[in-house]
């Protein structure tokens, strides 16, 4: 989904606090690189930099990476922020930290497993992933959902599967409030927090 049309507006669609899990992951570690894939208008990529990393932002949207600069400059911080498709995104060095929040299900489901693929390949031994994303319900809603927005929402147990062989620090799947936009609503969410073994 291309949310420009809501990024190019002066508040921030998804807010300006960082997800707690990334405040969370940001304890694990003492700095370093970090990626944050789908990065939106960056409130998690900024929180990354005022915590010490070297931070570069990967989003599709133009308008997405001038609300990023704007709030990093905010913050007194600097990221590294590039208008990619996340599809198609040239992964050229390996990180200390990946974070993927809430973007994956945007693909289709063949992109969205071969970006995952990468996410663990450019990790560094030792390194973290945090990724969370949507899940399937047992309902039509679900089908509903990934017809209407062109959804690939993985399956329960799904994304833990595909870390197997890492330590996992941190698995949850439940029903999260979203108030962050619009009318307050839930999604069915998994959230992984993994470390590469050495």
């Amino acid at each position: 989904m291309d949310f420009s049309k809501e990024y190019a507006k002066k508040r921030f669609f998804w807010g300006i606090k960082p997800n707690k899990s990334v405040v969370f992951v940001a304890g694990l570690l003492s700095r370093g690189k970090a990626l944050d894939i789908g990065m939106g208008e960056g409130k998690n990529a900024v929180f990354l930099a005022k915590k010490g990393f070297n931070v570069k932002g990967v989003d599709v949207s133009s308008e997405a990476i001038k609300k990023s600069a704007i709030l990093a400059k905010r913050k007194n911080v600097k990221i590294l922020p590039e208008c990619a498709d996340i599809k198609n995104f040239n992964f050229k060095c390996k990180y200390d930290l990946i974070i993927s929040t809430f973007t994956l299900h945007f693909l289709p489901k063949k992109k969205s497993l071969e970006v995952l693929k990468k996410i663990k390949a450019f990790t560094k031994p030792g390194g973290f992933n945090l990724v969370a994303l949507f899940i399937r319900e047992n309902s039509k809603c679900s089908e509903a959902m990934e017809k209407r927005f062109g959804l690939y929402l993985y399956e329960v147990g799904e994304l833990k599967r595909l870390y197997s062989g890492w330590k996992i620090v941190k698995y949850a799947e439940k029903k999260e409030l979203d108030n962050s936009h619009g009318k307050a609503h839930y999604h069915n969410v998994a959230i992984i927090i993994a470390q590469k073994v050495k």
